[in-house]
């Protein structure tokens, strides 16, 4: 695939393309696009292991990526650094011997330091970050330090969470009990129709189509509605129509507005929201059209490569890599 394009029907100032450029091994070397806010280089200079991953790259804001690896071709640390060369992140990781991620080393900001325990099955029992993060690393008592949240999660044999028990965003406290049925695995209080798909949860009124998709999730007032294409591919949300590409899996490539011009959002029926530009499979950038606003301009954001956390500070890029 060497390019992906969206046509408007109505709104060709909509119109845009993103350009995917390949070195002779069949790697893929940049990522361009026609001129948005600026920017014309989403991401360039990718530069690989011998083994195939990201060795290091450069964004479309002048920010670069370094990655390094252990022995196992695992992420062993990651750092990004502004044109200018200040460090915006910094990070290394450590594993356990199966390979699972045991301790997320946040060399800029300890406070996001990230441990995680697991049971004999994977799933995550323990997180924590922040000091009782590096106590548990290095085998000390966890303590009762104030973190960006820890958990502690227990399970039953079909895999449902029964308890969740910690605090998040610092330090609102979570403690929540779930029972379900022993044969069933099905939760108690909750209901279903014949197929087994929640119509009830407590909180939320659920509903599918005939394919046993969910079509409507409605709470007091509130209803949010979505439809599928034949692919199961969600193509209206609510009043938003979304544009999926099949050359891009059917990743979301335009997302356009459904609904008539009013005095909360002059934009007409029809109007591009947003565009968003890959790198392989994963985000790079997602184009904003001013509208008559100030501006079109281009959000950027990062997404950690081992444990998944995303931030959005202003010089960087939404990526993973590894």
């Amino acid at each position: 695939m060497k390019q992906v394009s969206f046509g408007s029907p109505s709104f060709s100032v909509d119109n845009f393309s993103t350009y995917y450029g390949f070195d002779k091994t069949g790697r893929l070397e940049n990522v361009t696009g026609s001129p948005f806010a600026g920017i014309i280089n989403y991401v360039t200079q990718m530069k690989y292991r011998a083994f195939g991953v990201i060795k290091s790259l450069a964004f479309g804001n002048s920010t670069t990526l370094n990655a390094s690896y252990n022995a196992r071709q695992q992420v062993a640390a990651q750092n990004l650094k502004n044109t200018y060369g200040y460090t915006i992140t910094d990070k290394s990781y450590h594993y356990y011997s199966d390979g699972r991620l045991n301790f997320a080393d946040d060399k800029f900001d300890n406070n996001w330091d990230r441990a995680l325990n697991y049971d004999q099955v994977g799933r995550i029992t323990a997180a924590y970050t922040g000091e009782r993060a590096r106590n548990f690393y290095n085998s000390l008592p966890i303590g009762i330090a104030i973190v960006p949240f820890h958990q502690a999660n227990t399970y039953d044999v079909w895999n449902n969470r029964l308890t969740q028990t910690g605090a998040v965003d610092w330090r609102n406290p979570v403690n929540e009990t779930d029972s379900f049925q022993a044969l069933t695995g099905k939760h108690i209080g909750w209901v279903y129709d014949e197929a087994g798909n929640i119509i009830n949860n407590g909180t939320d009124t659920l509903s599918y189509d005939a394919a046993g998709r969910n079509v409507l999730v409605k709470q007091g007032d509130f209803a949010s509605t979505q439809s599928h294409n034949g692919d199961g591919l969600v193509v209206k949300q609510y009043s938003t129509f979304y544009i999926n590409s099949s050359m891009l899996g059917g990743k979301v490539l335009v997302r356009i507005k459904g609904s008539a011009a009013d005095i909360y959002d002059s934009r007409p029926q029809g109007r591009k929201l947003s565009g968003e530009v890959y790198s392989g499979n994963t985000g790079v950038a997602i184009q904003l059209p001013g509208h008559g606003y100030p501006t079109d301009f281009i959000s950027w954001g990062f997404r950690d490569m081992v444990t998944g956390s995303s931030y959005s500070p202003p010089t960087v890029p939404l990526i993973t890599i590894g």
